[in-house]
């Protein structure tokens, strides 16, 4: 999996001696773990592996009976098996949940989201967003800091078994005394776009043209939809525009969500949520991202596709394709795309004022060259790259997205065949070089081992 619920994370981090005194217990929630959690802990914790929904559990002495706390109510039971019961009925049947032990001292008063990231296969971990999921609450200058330094000591311990993941989402637990404890990390590898958003915002030359972007939670989502009025969800994972969701906030207060055609109107912020949390954002981790309000053919919505390639590790990065995708009438997103376009054909016809297709072409080509040549040295084994790149009325850029494993047949959709057969050409000759490659060091192991074994005779 590109982005992995950390179950089996936790149980590695246990074995470093001072991590494990901020873990706590976690298995998958069945009826058997159910009860063996509470033979052990007093207090346990069931929540789905994406999403909102945590359940708290309570054994109550000296009559054991058990509470159950939900955001929404509390229920008291009598014994087990109606406890388990009652939870079958409260837990949703296309969830998997976790269960925890609630090794704290008080209340939770805070819960943190906080992401580290490597700039490289070798180089040291950097905590590069830290969302606060209470919305209120602030730690301390020296509680940050010692947070800072386990999540630190964390993507060592993890980085030493798994040197390809290159992000890290670490949820942390703070309760009434400023216990600390590590409830869960998710795990993002190079094709996961929260990994490849923060290689790209380290960057400050390509930092200016992303689009604010969080992972989605309901204090993001409410502090996105408020300040920017319109916002866009999609999933931390997956290509061809699937899953991604468009919410405004109107003029009225009332919420639209639009998915694919169909749109839906919900008057609070929160029926809006749980509307996004049942139907997407429970099954696998979401990013939120401002809505970037994009220049239109015939009021139909469009942005660019633009290819990257090298024909070896040491050669340079160069433009091999360039088009412009038009949504279909009634989609928010291009890959539903209503015609295909090359930029001396779409620009003339576009609502882009103000800048000449030039200029245009020259700065579309200056930003995708250079972010090519930056997320090179994170992901050095990569040859290839598709950018989406958004375009405002005024002509002002965004990398909306970037692709590892770019859709080309887009080009072959286009009359003149030129671009794509330029595509296929340097992809031919990436794998060519690498193939040589190969060979070369496979020789050179070779020539080696005669040294060594001609060596050895000798003694």
């Amino acid at each position: 999996m590109s982005n992995v619920r950390g179950l089996w994370s936790q149980n590695l981090l246990k074995k470093n001696k001072y991590l494990s005194k901020y873990m706590v217990a976690t298995d998958i929630y069945n009826r058997k773990s159910l009860f063996r959690f509470l033979r052990q802990y007093q207090k346990v914790m069931i929540k789905p592996s994406f999403g909102e929904g945590t359940i708290f559990v309570h054994r109550i002495e000296p009559k054991g009976y058990y509470e159950i706390t939900t955001n929404e109510s509390k229920l008291l039971v009598k014994d087990k098996e109606e406890l388990f019961d009652a939870l079958s009925n409260s837990l949703e049947e296309h969830k998997k949940y976790l269960i925890q032990e609630q090794s704290f001292h008080g209340n939770v008063i805070t819960r943190q989201l906080i992401t580290i990231h490597k700039k490289g296969y070798f180089p040291g971990w950097k905590v590069t967003s830290m969302l606060n999921e209470s919305g209120v609450y602030q730690l301390s200058f020296i509680k940050r800091k010692l947070l800072d330094y386990i999540c630190i000591k964390i993507g060592v311990q993890i980085g030493k078994v798994l040197p390809k993941c290159q992000a890290i989402v670490i949820e942390v637990g703070v309760d009434t005394r400023n216990t600390i404890r590590i409830l869960d990390t998710y795990l993002h590898y190079p094709i996961s776009k929260w990994s490849q958003y923060n290689s790209l915002i380290l960057m400050s030359k390509i930092a200016p043209y992303l689009p604010d972007t969080q992972l989605a939670t309901f204090q993001s989502f409410k502090h996105f939809i408020q300040l920017y009025k319109q916002v866009i969800l999609k999933p931390c994972v997956g290509q061809w525009g699937q899953g991604v969701v468009q919410v405004t906030l109107d003029a009225d207060s009332s919420f639209e969500v639009h998915f694919k055609r169909k749109k839906s109107t919900f008057t609070t912020l929160k029926e809006t949520y749980r509307f996004l949390e049942k139907k997407f954002l429970s099954k696998e981790q979401y990013l939120v991202q401002r809505k970037i309000p994009l220049a239109s053919i015939n009021q139909n919505p469009f942005d660019v596709r633009v290819i990257t390639q090298r024909t070896s590790h040491s050669s340079p990065w160069n433009i091999t394709g360039k088009l412009m995708k038009v949504a279909s009438t009634g989609f928010i997103i291009t890959n539903v795309a209503k015609s295909l376009l090359t930029i001396d054909e779409g620009i003339p016809l576009s609502s882009l004022q103000g800048k000449s297709i030039t200029s245009i072409q020259d700065e579309l080509n200056q930003l995708c060259i250079k972010t090519s040549i930056q997320l090179a040295k994170v992901y050095k084994s990569i040859y290839i790259l598709g950018y989406d790149i958004g375009i405002n009325d005024q002509g002002e850029l965004f990398i909306i997205e970037v692709n590892f494993v770019p859709d080309i047949s887009m080009f072959h959709q286009l009359e003149d065949k030129k671009m794509y057969q330029e595509i296929l050409r340097y992809s031919q000759k990436f794998k060519k070089a690498s193939s040589q490659d190969i060979h070369s060091i496979k020789g050179k192991m070779g020539g080696l081992i005669t040294k060594i074994k001609n060596a050895l005779k000798w003694f």
